[in-house]
This record gives C-alpha cells, structure tokens and sequence, in this order.
C-alpha cells in the first residue's frame, strides 16, 4: 500500500507542473492534518519527500482559531512553519467557510489544501483547479481532479472556414490539391494512452 501511494503521489506531482503549480508548493493546511502532522513526527520531513523541495506552509486565522481550540498548546510543532493568510472573518473558526473564501473564484495562487477532513475532500474533490493533500491513517496522498488535463488531450482542433478557403487559394492554385474539411484536424489523443516520463514530459505510449 505505501509502495502504491509513493507511486501514485510521484505521478500526481508531474501532473501538477502540466497543470501550472511549481515549487515552492503552495500549501494550506487545516486544522485536522496539523493535529495528525503533529503525531507523526517525520511527516513534516514526508512532505519534502513528496515535493522534493521544502514546500510553503500556510493557515488562515479561521483554522488557526480552531486548532488552538482544542491544542492550546500548539506551540513548537509543524504550525510554527505555517505562514498566516489574513481573511475577514472575526472571532469565527469554521475552517469550510473560510477556505470557501479562500478559494472562492480562481486559485490563482496555485494553493494546495492539506485536509484531514472528509467533508473537506468531498467539498473540493470536483475542482480541478484545486489539489487535495490528504492525510488519513498516517498516509499522506496527493489528489487532483485531472478533468481539465483530459480536456486538453481530448479535444479536436478545426480548421475555420476563412483558414480552408486561405489554404486552398496557397495549395489549391498552386498544387492542383483540394483541401478537405477535414484536413484541419489534429489526431484525437485519449488520456489513458498518455504516459508521463521521469522528466514529466507527455507521450504516447501507443
């Protein structure tokens, strides 16, 4: 099962630089997974295995406020490496709302949310522009929604009517050629025929 996750979190990071995060990685964590950090004492060090680099800790004082609720002694444990996002919220610590504020329109800081909180994963699973870190039964597992990547692959690209009649006017005069209507298309990749190299990089595998 570790072996599984390692793989699986080795190829999800090669899928995150495609979909524009880069390191330093850009983490928020909630309360939850700081609680469960702070039980495992190598995980902090786990996390830098995992993004090959030492990644960017965040937390919003709405996560803050709930994580000393019940540690009030949170002090020298993984929050000290956590910056503090500022949010409006006051004297409030209901951590979904805050990262609905968080991430209420685009993620255009390239955040990754570290949970350890169901409702949580089952909140943002469909974002494909927001990756999950979850940590669950002293594992640690990267999760994202690879919709916009298949997208991607998958779409069919036409030439428009103006760019045939450009062409055959350049072929057609001169080469005695006719363009087709389909002469415009690319070649239609399905994502499960692509396979991602040790330097990331995107092939056929066909």
């Amino acid at each position: 099962m570790i072996k599984k996750i390692h793989k699986s979190n080795k190829k999800s990071i090669k899928l995150l630089n495609k979909l524009g995060f880069r390191s330093p990685y850009q983490i928020i964590l909630d309360d939850k997974f700081i609680n469960n950090c702070n039980k495992y004492s190598k995980r902090y060090k786990h996390l830098k295995e995992i993004f090959k680099s030492e990644p960017k800790l965040f937390f919003t004082k709405c996560i803050l406020k709930k994580y000393k609720s019940y540690n009030p002694n949170y002090e020298n444990d993984i929050s000290d490496n956590c910056e503090m996002i500022k949010c409006p919220h006051k004297d409030k610590d209901d951590v979904l709302k805050c990262l609905a504020f968080v991430f209420r329109k685009f993620n255009k800081n390239h955040y990754i949310i570290g949970t350890s909180d169901k409702e949580i994963m089952d909140k943002y699973r469909k974002r494909e522009d927001v990756p999950l870190l979850n940590f669950n039964k002293g594992q640690i597992r990267l999760f994202l929604n690879t919709e916009k990547l298949i997208n991607k692959s998958n779409t069919t690209y036409e030439a428009t009517p103006k760019e045939l009649e450009r062409l055959e006017k350049i072929f057609g005069a001169e080469g005695g050629q006719e363009v087709s209507e389909n002469s415009g298309e690319f070649e239609e990749i399905n994502v499960d025929d692509l396979e991602v190299s040790e330097d990331g990089e995107t092939t056929n595998s066909e």
